[in-house]
């Protein structure tokens, strides 16, 4: 799945496997969208180092603001070419 995916999803909190998960995508150098569900994400007891990484997009807001953040990013990476 993430070899082959264009870009990885992390919605936080998230568990030992999406951390591991975000570890092969790192990896992998493929685009990271963080999006924090619980407003959590600079609580330094419940979350992780790696996701301050400046290849990581992290957001706080409505699921709907974060789909068209994506989208909008993505949409941008791909004119680029």
């Amino acid at each position: 799945g993430i070899v082959d995916c264009d870009f990885f999803i992390l919605v936080f909190p998230g568990g030992k496997g999406a951390n591991i998960e975000f570890g092969i995508a790192m990896a992998l150098q493929k685009p990271i969208y963080l999006y924090d569900t619980t407003d959590e994400i600079e609580n330094v007891e419940k979350t992780c180092t790696f996701y301050f990484l400046e290849s990581v997009t992290r957001f706080q807001g409505s699921s709907q603001d974060f789909c068209q953040m994506v989208l909008n990013s993505e949409k941008a990476k791909a004119t680029d070419y």
